[in-house]
């Protein structure tokens, strides 16, 4: 049997079967992809043409998956894997494994910024591991002292050597991330007391941040599954805006930063603002 793709788009009611991965490009914010006995080719196919969707990775009955073979899925963009039933895919079960993989923020951001054609260099992605821990509150200084260095070195470094946003950019993002995740994790209580529990001290700001780096309300984000499309929106915004500031501030050359999807690919495919 061949590789089956599956899409559960929002509002998340019904999953829709393509025959071609070819097929799945300009996807809206939180779909979900299921892709059904893929090879890893294939699933990097996808990965690459869907690199903001969730792609999950379906098993069949018994069917086993080796270490290095799941290592391989997920460096091709696989978010978790799902054990599909033996009469086909149960929506239910798909958005249970998309939930709870979207709540959980791995050291996957590099991963995820390649396949939007983004090239970080190894000493930054340790770097940035170091943000993944943080809480709302965290400022640059922060950020500085956890990996040893100066604000002002880092800052440097993000210009002249690895020609990528700065690091108050960086913060934006993870935060942004802590903060969509928090609102998806609790649909049922306050906005603000989501983004307090997530570490906000400022619930407002957390309001702006979002509307800053990806310009979507929270009560849309509420109803959708997962953070790659924040990663998306920002790189289509901060990335090449800091990487022109750079280059001319520095006499650097072209930006490593190569956008290497689909010509016919948006930027951003977000759902309407509420």
């Amino acid at each position: 049997m061949g590789s089956r793709q599956y899409v559960c788009a929002p509002p998340y009611s019904r999953l829709i079967e393509y025959s071609s991965p070819a097929s799945l490009v300009d996807l809206p914010a939180g779909s979900i992809i299921l892709a059904i006995d893929a090879s890893v080719e294939a699933v990097w196919q996808i990965g690459n043409l869907s690199p903001s969707a969730l792609l999950v990775l379906g098993l069949e009955d018994r069917q086993g998956v080796t270490s290095i073979e799941l290592d391989s899925y997920r460096r091709s963009g696989v978010a978790a894997l799902l054990v599909v039933p033996p009469l086909g895919p149960e929506i239910d079960q798909l958005l249970s494994v998309a939930r709870m993989s979207a709540g959980v923020t791995p050291a996957s951001l590099a991963i995820r910024l390649r396949l939007l054609g983004r090239v970080i260099a190894p000493a930054l992605e340790l770097a940035i591991g170091g943000l993944l821990d943080c809480q709302g509150a965290w400022t640059a200084n922060d950020w500085a002292d956890a990996i040893g260095e100066s604000v002002r070195n880092i800052e440097r470094r993000c210009a002249r050597e690895w020609s990528v946003p700065g690091p108050r950019r960086w913060l934006d993002l993870i935060r942004a991330i802590r903060a969509v995740q928090a609102l998806q994790c609790d649909v049922r209580g306050s906005v603000e007391s989501a983004f307090l529990g997530a570490g906000f001290t400022d619930p407002q700001s957390a309001r702006r941040l979002l509307q800053r780096v990806c310009a979507v309300s929270p009560s849309t984000i509420r109803g959708l599954i997962g953070w790659y499309f924040v990663v998306e929106r920002w790189c289509a915004s901060s990335w090449s805006r800091d990487a022109a500031r750079c280059s001319r501030a520095d006499g650097a050359g072209p930006s490593t930063a190569v956008d290497r999807r689909a010509p016919h690919s948006s930027p951003f495919r977000g759902p309407p603002s509420s």
